[in-house]
Parts: C-alpha cells; structure tokens; sequence
C-alpha cells in the first residue's frame, strides 16, 4: 500500500513541477545477501524473511514521508513553481528536435567555433510557443537579421527567458503573462537556415543550459529557501 502511495505521490510532483506525467515507480527485488533455501533451516529462513520486510516496510514509510512533505511544499509554493522555466516553450519536444544544443558549436553562416546561447528546436512554421514562467514582457523587437523577431520575458526570481526567429507575436511590452501562455508562433525571420525557435534562459543574468530545467525539478531544498 506505501509502495502505491509513493508511486502516486511521484506522478503528482513530476506533473505538477515538469508538466508531464512519468511513471518513476520501479520496485526491484531485494538481491544482495540473498536467502538460501537449501541450507538453510526455517526457522533462519523465516527470521531473515521478517528482517527483511521490516527494512523494506520502514524504506518504503521513509519515501512516502518525503514524498508527501515535498508534495505539499508544491501546493503551498504553485506560484515560486510557475516562477521556474522548467517546462518547454512549446507543447511537445523531442530531443530528436534540437537541432543545435547549449555551447560551443560551428556557426552555420561563418563556419567559425562560437557559443550557442540556447537551444534551436526544429519545429514546423507557425508552432504556438507558450511562456515557460511567469513574468513581465520585458523586450519585443522586430529585425530581419540576427535572432530576427524576439521575446523577453523576465520575472522577480531572476529568470529572463527568450523565445527567437518567431513569425508572430502575440504580447505587448510590460504585459504580465502566465506560464503557459500563447506568447507567438515559430518562424524564420533573422539569420536563419529553418523555420525554427531559439530558446535562453538566464538566472540573474547568467547564461543556463535550457534541457536541464526541462527535465529536472526542483529539490525540496530550494524550495525550503523560499
């Protein structure tokens, strides 16, 4: 019954924190210091077997405990969570899809070694990108060279999040947007060799690497922080 608790726990904190449901649940058969039924007698067999349920019992009633303590640290801080860049800026992501990751990388045009921002992900024309914070439309800009037409999105926990070479856009300057939100549509406008999105994230001005907020979350430490 723990064990099924726990399993249930960890869906609800993965879908609450990654925006996906993931099944964590793995149980495995205890293998180290296995039982010997040939040469063992039953009363030792039946006396390690009862050690052994009582170490599994009081394992799964420590998991549970954490994972019912940090679920309700999800509940009580929803808002500091959709603070956080930690779903995708669009509604399905492949890695398949990254078509150049964070780092040093060749650029396409001068075929010279420089450092890639961000994360490119190839999507077809048109995509609907959503806000992955909450936060104030800090910059649009609209240009026909660079990353070509711009978001930046920034928030009061040092998050700024950019969504680049977009076709249309739909916020304003100064506007509040919730995570989640339709924010554009993917395009090619800038120096672009596909339609695709170019995605940063920066914590208090430094460059973070965007496919470790999508699949991590975040640790009951942090959260105690806030």
């Amino acid at each position: 019954t723990q064990l099924v608790n726990i399993s249930r726990y960890n869906k609800y904190i993965y879908s609450e924190i990654l925006g996906v449901n993931i099944d964590t649940l793995d149980v495995e058969v205890l293998k180290s210091d296995s039982l010997n039924f040939q040469n063992d007698n039953a009363y030792t067999i039946f006396t390690n077997l009862d050690e052994r349920n009582l170490q599994t019992s009081e394992l799964a009633s420590i998991e549970l405990s954490k994972f019912i303590k940090t679920s309700e640290l999800v509940k009580k801080n929803k808002y500091i969570l959709n603070s956080y860049p930690n779903i995708s800026p669009i509604k399905t992501i492949d890695l398949s899809n990254i078509s150049s990751g964070f780092g040093f990388r060749k650029n396409p045009f001068t075929d010279t070694i420089v450092f890639h921002d961000g994360v490119d992900i190839t999507v077809s024309p048109e995509t609907k990108v959503y806000s992955t914070i909450n936060g104030k439309v800090n910059k649009i800009t609209f240009s026909n060279s660079g990353y070509g037409n711009v978001i930046s999105i920034t928030n009061s926990y040092g998050f700024e999040t950019l969504y680049a070479h977009l076709s249309k856009i739909n916020v304003k300057e100064n506007q509040y947007i919730k995570k989640g939100q339709l924010i554009a549509t993917t395009g090619n406008s800038g120096s672009s060799t596909g339609p695709h999105l170019h995605y940063e994230i920066r914590q208090n001005g430094k460059l973070k690497d965007p496919l470790v907020y999508f699949y991590t979350y975040l640790t009951t430490d942090l959260l105690a922080k806030k």
